[in-house]
């Protein structure tokens, strides 16, 4: 892929704009230009070009790269011990989805419909599974309903499978939850392997899957390490962009429209930077109001989530595969043919799960990772052979904050993360514990297990109140809706202001019930559909 990281003016005019290089945003950005708009694509980050971005194994030393992040931090609220915790996300090309365990999961289809029913027309889950299966070439079993075989981003099942991943999906079972062959044909509920965005032995980022193509029209063209200031405006009409290369300032128009990818943490942030948020919070800043919209920032989702971490005996994990001498043999097996533990990110199956059986689809998710890690050196696993649950609440109702210290775009957000600001979250949380644990005492996986190291006889509220993290799937600051108070209507646009869209995981009016990147780069995938509705262009293929 041609990619440009200087241009040769400080001024650059296309039809749209799109910022922000990440899962939406290589997307947004691929579709328009394939449809024949000459499109800009901006990212902050670097190439993807970083070698343990492509090896899928490389994830457990991506989050701590700062050149691959923006480092943020976030406090977790008062109900959560008000600790400071990491909170990192993408600032690379292919952002989050460069650097994250590659999991690949639609979550429930009553995800889809709750957001119509919550004013989103247009995005219930018989309208988006189009979408989804637009995107994808699925490479599991052939002429499942639903899945698509034909798109650029390559989904695959597990090609590690150590027998002990097969030993916690049978003590599932035995514990009364269903085997599913696909999680995700819109009812996951249930127990069944991992799926994955992953190209044979590499990573399979939105920007493998899609810039390619979308530069080969010759009416893309993508920069690099190219900071956006803020936003630019004529009256209420967004026109462009004023953005920093190399310390060199530089503004981008769009003739059409400019549309924000930047995450939910940088999509609100740059809003609020130019002007568009609450008007007597931005005065503060010395930032001049473009449009009142108090919603701007609030409504911040997350899966948060608790570890359980088992040590066994007299089976094979990633610890015994990850380090020498056994890790040269798997390089070697990578290298050659493709397999191997090098192929694998952390989770290799999931469980989901109701915390009351007549709730409509899951509240629950438990993560199975044949791995445990070493508490106190991040990435670091442990000797002995052991795995994790990760304990997650699918569709949580606390909500937290993200606001503006500064109008400095190199000044991290204040990031109030609101973990168990909702009551209601800790008791559904405990029902996780206990489900897990419940899986754990089955045959066959029992037979395996030495001790639990975590939480251990540790009271369980106090654990998780000090203990609970980040899933790294923030959302919802730019909420859709039909609603005066949303931000962006359902057609992504931004309300009061013309030419201005949002398409990523900010938008989202309630988190998805699984992992976010999937549902993100469908509302990429979705979104460019909506515009060139409007705006007309090629016939686009899978």
């Amino acid at each position: 892929m041609k990619e440009f990281e200087r241009v040769s003016s400080a001024t650059g005019k296309a039809e749209f704009l799109v910022i922000g290089g990440g899962s939406a945003g290589c997307i947004m950005a691929a579709r328009l230009a394939e449809a024949g708009h000459h499109t800009v694509l901006v990212e902050a980050g670097p190439p993807d070009r970083h070698p343990l971005i492509h090896v899928p194994a490389g994830v457990r030393y991506l989050h701590g790269n700062p050149a691959l992040t923006w480092a943020d931090t976030a406090n977790t609220g008062p109900a959560a011990g008000n600790r400071t915790i990491p909170w990192p996300h993408g600032r690379v090309m292919g952002g989050s989805g460069s650097i994250n365990g590659m999991i690949f999961a639609r979550g429930a289809a009553a995800d889809y419909d709750r957001w119509a029913q919550m004013g989103c027309t247009g995005w219930d889950y018989d309208s988006v599974a189009s979408s989804f299966a637009r995107m994808e070439h699925y490479r599991g079993a052939p002429n499942r309903s639903g899945r698509g075989y034909d798109g650029p981003l390559s989904v695959e099942d597990p090609r590690l499978r150590l027998p002990v991943t097969e030993l916690f999906l049978r003590s599932a079972e035995a514990a009364g939850h269903r085997r599913l062959e696909d999680l995700n044909s819109g009812d996951p509920h249930g127990a069944g392997l991992t799926q994955m965005n992953r190209f044979g032995r590499f990573r399979g980022s939105s920007a493998r899957a899609f810039l390619k193509r979308g530069t080969r029209t010759g009416k893309l063209t993508v920069l690099s390490r190219t900071l956006v200031r803020k936003l630019l405006f004529e009256g209420t009409r967004c026109v462009g962009a004023i953005c920093a290369q190399k310390g060199k300032p530089m503004e981008l128009k769009a003739t059409r429209e400019v549309i924000l990818c930047a995450g939910a943490m940088n999509s609100p942030a740059l809003l609020m930077r130019s002007g568009i948020g609450d008007a007597q919070a931005l005065e503060t800043l010395g930032v001049e109001s473009v449009a009142d919209r108090p919603e701007v920032g609030n409504n911040l989702q997350d899966h948060f989530a608790v570890r359980l971490s088992y040590r066994l005996r007299g089976v094979t994990t990633i610890n015994d595969l990850a380090r020498p001498p056994r890790l040269w043999g798997e390089v070697l097996r990578w290298l050659t043919n493709g397999r191997g533990v090098l192929t694998t990110g952390v989770t290799a199956a999931q469980v989901y799960i109701k915390s009351n059986p007549d709730l409509v689809s899951p509240d629950l998710c438990l993560l199975f990772s044949p791995s445990s890690f070493d508490r106190d050196r991040f990435g670091a696993l442990e000797r002995e052979p052991g795995c994790l649950i990760t304990v997650s609440i699918c569709s949580p109702e606390s909500r937290g904050r993200l606001t503006l210290r500064d109008a400095d775009p190199q000044t991290p957000p204040s990031i109030d993360a609101g973990y168990f600001s909702a009551p209601s979250d800790l008791p559904v949380m405990l029902s996780g514990i206990q489900a897990a644990r419940h899986i754990m005492e089955h045959s066959p996986i029992r037979e395996a297990i030495v001790e639990e190291t975590l939480p251990g006889p540790d009271p369980l509220e106090d654990y998780i109140r000090n203990n609970c993290h980040t899933m790294y799937h923030a959302s919802g600051t730019c909420r859709m809706g039909a609603d005066p108070e949303a931000v962006v209507d359902p057609r992504l646009r931004v309300n009061g202001i013309d030419g201005l869209r949002v398409a990523d995981a900010s938008v989202m009016p309630r988190i998805s019930s699984g992992n976010t990147n999937a549902p993100t780069m469908m509302i990429a995938e979705h979104g460019s559909r909506l515009i060139l509705d409007e705006y007309g262009g090629r016939t686009l293929q899978a």
